[in-house]
């Protein structure tokens, strides 16, 4: 969890003590320990002493005479550069108290992340869910009063909603997606809380954007059924679409209008209609679609930027694939390329406390499985996704299963969209989820009873197998 975002924020915190000795009374609360960074950790352990009479050049002498001084003097090795860091805090107007409650908050966050991750395995999963909420309120009672930022509340909430989860039978709590059978699977695992992360996997053109634009639309226009009502904010980080062209599926979307055939008398109305709900969507802060930011620091600094405003309680990713990591593994192929991502991926949702939903591959070797069906195996850079992920989907299409092949009839598989539950993370097994796929608009809706019971009748299982 040692971020550079984390690291920025306590140096921002030196700059301003030092530039404000005074605030020190104020932050008392924050211990040497509790900072990550042993540039910040060493300074603060020099500042502490000399409480509100700090000064650049008596701490410069101190680091000097100090047995670990060249932790720090290594990235400021002369009293010009140290003066350098001190003037910083003349840029930074957030008082040192503000970052202290939030540096605070972050490491709540990383004792709930050490809680979430470590489970009492002999523990039934309702009693873990409540000795959970049970560590995670002990956390929050020894955090100083003043410490009362939204970010604490939520951790603490979410914690408790997963207890939630376990002890009831009702479909009404947590963030909805507008989809019953999506959201009675979202029950299944616990429900949409900070820390988890679900990847939905698919070969080139089976609609894992499309699913997830769909899921992201629901869960941002869907009011919660519980607290304040209000739908989720979600935060789409497109990959590989300019705003037109998510503006367009979104429009599709909404107005359920086939852009590629003309002659709907409706049609201009239903697009005019969803323009405006667009434009609305935007305003309320409920869908934002962020575009230019490519790598994976610049999107956990933007979340953590958001998060801090009230402006994101999910995110989406598209697609793992396409987010740049550290460039360590550049040379060494994708595998590990997108290894590092999945893993940095998992790490950010449980230090920021929201759930991320992304999308990866599927290698083309599940194009020769019996009908295109796809996986764990087949996951593109397999082991470290389905390592990381707390939930896998994996998305078969019968009637893509070979797109080359003409004349072939697909029966009632044509426009079939089932979503395949491989891997959940501490939950039962889930079954299929069946829907029918509106290729012109790209909307997702649940097939019928009488279909889904044709669907999974064994004869249409066989039939479905054999389409090559």
């Amino acid at each position: 969890m040692k971020t550079e975002v984390r690291y920025e924020a306590e140096v921002e915190f030196i700059c301003s003590l030092l530039n404000n000795p005074a605030q020190y009374r104020d932050v008392k609360f924050i211990t040497p320990e509790s900072l990550l960074s042993p540039t910040a950790r060493l300074l603060y352990q020099m500042i502490i002493p000399h409480d509100a009479n700090v000064s650049a050049v008596g701490l410069f002498d101190e680091i000097q005479g100090h047995p670990q001084g060249g932790v720090v003097l290594n990235k400021y090795p002369t009293i010009n550069e140290l003066k350098a860091l001190w003037s910083r805090g003349y840029a930074n107007e957030e008082p040192a108290e503000h970052i202290a409650h939030r540096l605070q908050e972050d490491n709540v966050r990383l004792k709930m992340a050490d809680i979430m991750l470590h489970p009492n395995p002999d523990l039934s999963p309702s009693d873990q869910a409540a000795e959970m909420a049970k560590r995670l309120g002990d956390i929050a009672g020894s955090v100083a009063p003043k410490t009362d930022n939204f970010l604490l509340s939520t951790a603490a909430d979410k914690v408790m909603e997963r207890y939630l989860w376990e002890q009831t039978t009702s479909d009404q709590i947590g963030f909805k997606s507008g989809d019953a059978q999506y959201d009675k699977f979202l029950k299944n695992i616990g429900g949409l809380i900070g820390g988890k992360m679900i990847v939905t996997c698919g070969f080139t053109s089976m609609g894992k954007t499309q699913w997830m634009i769909n899921n992201a639309l629901g869960l941002a226009t869907t009011p919660r059924a519980d607290g304040d009502q209000k739908p989720a904010k979600v935060v789409f980080f497109s990959l590989e679409m300019d705003d037109a062209a998510m503006a367009a599926r979104m429009i599709a979307w909404k107005s359920q209008v086939n852009f590629r055939v003309a002659g709907d008398p409706q049609g201009p109305t239903k697009v005019k209609n969803a323009v405006a709900w667009l434009k609305n969507l935007n305003t309320s802060g409920h869908f934002t679609a962020i575009h230019h930011i490519q790598n994976l620091d610049g999107i956990r600094r933007k979340l953590y930027q958001m998060i801090q405003l009230g402006q994101c309680d999910i995110a989406f990713i598209d697609y793992l694939a396409l987010v740049q990591g550290s460039g360590k593994f550049d040379k060494a192929g994708s595998y590990m390329q997108v290894g590092e991502v999945a893993k940095g991926v998992q790490a950010m949702a449980l230090e920021l406390g929201i759930p991320i939903i992304t999308a990866a591959q599927l290698n083309r070797s599940s194009v020769s499985n019996a009908g295109g069906r796809g996986d764990l195996s087949n996951v593109a850079d397999t082991m470290h996704i389905a390592n990381s992920a707390d939930a896998v989907h994996i998305i078969w299409r019968p009637d893509q299963s070979n797109k080359g092949l003409s004349g072939q009839d697909y029966g009632i598989w044509k426009n079939i969209f089932v979503l395949e539950t491989h891997k959940v993370r501490g939950g039962p097994q889930q079954r299929p989820l069946y829907y029918t796929i509106d290729t012109a608009c790209s909307r997702f809706s649940p097939v019928t009873p009488e279909l889904l019971k044709l669907l999974e009748s064994p004869a249409e299982q066989e039939k479905a197998l054999k389409f090559k």
